[in-house]
This record gives C-alpha cells, structure tokens and sequence, in this order.
C-alpha cells in the first residue's frame, strides 16, 4: 500500500487489504482441504491415502443416479458409515444433475433437487464449492464429486492467523506491506469415510 493511498483512501485501505488478506487465506484453506498436495501444503482429501473411488459413469440419468448410490455404497461397504454422508461438488456438476433424472422419464425426480448452495441428491444433503478441482481428468475438465463422512475430517492450526505489518520494505515512500501466515494441516480419522469421483459436467 502507497502512503498515497493511506491518505487518500475512505474508507482505510489497511482494513480492507487486510480484511481481503484474511478472506483469500480462507479460500486457500479451503481448496487444500480437499486438494492439498501434501509436502508444504496440507495433504487435503482427495489425496489422503485409503479413500474410495467411483468411476462416474455419464451414459444416461439413471446411470448417474446410480453412480451417487454407488458412493455411498463404497462408504457404506467399508463399515465407515459412522456418522452424517453428504455430497460435495461444484456448481456445474449441480448444474448438470438438475437436468438429469433418477430414470429415464423426465416426470420423475430429478437427480438434484433443492435450491441455493445446499441441495440433495440420493436423499443425503449435498454441497456446492468452487474451491475444488475442475481441471481432472488429462485435459477433459472433469469436476471432483466428493461424498462422506464429514465428521471425520480434521482440519489442525497452530496459533492464530498472523497478520504482520512490515513498516520498513517500502519506508523510502512511506508506504506499508501486510502479510499473513497461517499453519494448517488435513487428517481424516477414517480414510474410508470417504470417496471421490469426477465427471465433465458438458460432457
């Protein structure tokens, strides 16, 4: 931030870069919650070892309705079923199953019904995220389909998020750098609480 525009600014630059620092963390956090590759990044779901995986099979509506039992069945099989299963994907996947139904005739159920962020699909609650990946399958831009058992995902910090005022790197102009640091990490109690899938929802 410029001294200029700590003058100038209203309301005070500094809250906002830091509130918008804060809110990016967040949304960082999130996407490696379910895609951290591990090493100096949490090791997020998709990539936690021992989850289950389905084949997402995209013929037909009813083959896509039995995909979704498919992965709760997978939960389900491992004896992992050992609290609240839910669906979580992107809003192109809802998208997608909205026009599907649970059979071949367009007067029953569609695969997802409800509104807003929340929905439901296979009678479990289901979710919406942009913070998971939309770019699998070798180029096809295939969308990860998650589902499980939520209660058995651990996200660990360490402190609190800083937010440090560095005062000196641009002291010559009087201006002001923040930056933030946050240490996290993913564990999951039961791997096989969980099962992922992926599918190109304009396929």
């Amino acid at each position: 931030m410029t001294r200029r525009m700590r003058l100038q600014s209203t309301p005070a630059i500094e809250g906002l870069v830091r509130n918008g620092l804060i809110r990016d963390i967040g949304l960082h956090l999130d996407a490696a919650f379910f895609d951290g590759a591990g090493g100096n990044a949490p090791t997020g779901i998709r990539s936690q070892s021992g989850i289950g995986s389905v084949a997402w099979d995209t013929t037909s509506g009813l083959t896509e309705f039995q995909s979704a039992i498919a992965m709760e069945t997978t939960v389900a099989a491992a004896n992992a079923d050992v609290g609240e299963f839910s669906y979580v994907t992107t809003p192109s996947v809802r998208g997608r199953l909205k026009g599907k139904f649970v059979a071949t005739l367009a007067t029953l159920p569609a695969v997802w019904s409800g509104r807003g962020s929340e929905g439901e699909l296979n009678g479990y609650a289901a979710w919406v995220t942009n913070n998971i990946p939309r770019t699998l399958g070798g180029g096809t831009n295939e969308h990860s389909v998650f589902a499980g058992v939520w209660s058995q995902a651990m996200i660990g910090q360490w402190g609190v998020l800083d937010v440090m005022v560095d005062e000196y790197e641009l002291a010559d102009s009087g201006g002001l750098t923040l930056r933030g640091f946050q240490d996290v990490d993913v564990a999951v109690r039961h791997a096989q609480s969980f099962v992922h899938s992926q599918l190109n929802p304009a396929a």
